[in-house]
């Protein structure tokens, strides 16, 4: 199926792809639901029409991919957080969250968590933090690798 909208109306024309256009400055393919509904891009081949899929879930405003079968891979959640099916999350702020994730904990830091923990986080200033470090650590070099509240620190 092919759509134009030219200077002499829409034209259809039929065929093995879809192509929408326009003669304006942009254009753009709108998939609209209601606030409960999914809108959804499927990617097919003749074993299986449905392999891979694109999902914008209007309940919680997530989109998601799908790979290999139709399995959600990924999903971008409506704070702007991905996460993966293999548990790993990169959030747009906040703490450490439930599985593995890149966080922003404070303005311009970086936190790693593991199994819902914070692991290290790198601060404002470049020093990297190491989280769980037990009381009774040796061979740290005074002055430039510290404990501080279960944290080992190491100052940039």
């Amino acid at each position: 199926l092919e759509v134009i909208n030219g200077a002499h109306g829409v034209t259809v024309n039929t065929g093995v792809q879809a192509t929408f256009g326009s003669d304006e400055a942009s254009s753009g393919i709108n998939i609209v639901g209601t606030n409960t509904s999914q809108g959804r891009i499927y990617f097919g081949d003749p074993e299986n029409s449905t392999t891979g899929r694109v999902t914008y879930d209007h309940s919680d405003d997530s989109l998601g991919f799908a790979t290999n079968g139709g399995t959600e891979r990924m999903r971008i959640d409506s704070d702007g957080n991905i996460g993966t099916a293999n548990a790993f999350f990169l959030t747009n702020g906040g703490s450490a969250t439930a599985g593995n994730a890149i966080y922003s904990p404070a303005s311009n830091e970086l936190g790693i968590s593991t199994n819902g923990v914070e692991a290290i986080r790198i601060d404002s200033d470049g020093n990297v933090i190491l989280a769980n470090v037990q009381e009774g650590d040796s061979g740290l070099a005074s002055g430039t690798i510290y404990k501080d509240s279960g944290f080992l620190k190491i100052v940039a």
